[in-house]
């Protein structure tokens, strides 16, 4: 297997235990990688999840899709669809939109009707998320003035016996939960209403 070179250029972004890189070979992908070839329970767990749900993943617009593990020089990454708009750039957080007010008051109509669409399509679906953060969401510009909002991070369920997992009507349940606590975290944070 060949190994991917990454490298700063390639970054993206970086938390506590990941990097996201552009996947160097394929403009639409990105790859994922522990920092410090740390092992992180939080990946396996969505990656056995996106494998629970593959069938169903590529008929829903709101979640970023796997792709499988490569080989790179940093260790084993994990390759997603790239969210980028139009334009073709990488699409910015949800968090992005919401701290600069100028662009928030932009697209403020839309961001809250990309909101509601996803959380119509996240629970048709019955796709477990864990607590839902506005940096793990990307809005992705369909063009100047509409957009989607796309979950790129956090999908899955950290129990041992994960009942939502076999269970559409407590995995909606379950999102009902993620996203009353989501929007108050909005609220409380940021003084804004998605849900109106």
């Amino acid at each position: 297997m060949t190994i991917i070179d990454l490298n700063r250029p390639l970054l993206i972004s970086q938390g506590r235990h990941r990097a996201c890189y552009r996947h160097p070979l394929m403009q639409d992908k990105c790859i994922k990688v522990h920092l410090n070839g740390e092992y992180n329970c939080e990946t396996i767990r969505e990656i056995k999840y996106y494998q629970r749900i593959a069938n169903k993943v590529f008929t829903v617009p709101v979640i970023s899709h796997y792709h499988g593990m490569v080989k790179t020089n940093l260790g084993t990454g994990y390759v997603f669809d790239l969210v980028r708009d139009y334009t073709g750039d990488v699409s910015k957080t949800l968090e992005h939109y919401i701290t600069d007010n100028a662009l928030y008051k932009k697209h403020k109509a839309d961001i809250k009707l990309a909101y509601h669409r996803m959380v119509l399509w996240t629970k048709k679906y019955a796709i477990v998320t864990m607590t839902l953060k506005p940096y793990n969401i990307m809005y992705r510009l369909k063009n100047e003035n509409e957009g989607d909002l796309v979950i790129i991070d956090n999908l899955g369920c950290a129990n041992l016996f994960p009942l939502v997992y076999y269970s559409d009507f407590f995995a909606r349940q379950q999102l009902s939960r993620r996203f009353f606590n989501f929007e108050k975290m909005l609220n409380n944070q940021y003084g804004i209403t998605l849900s109106s």
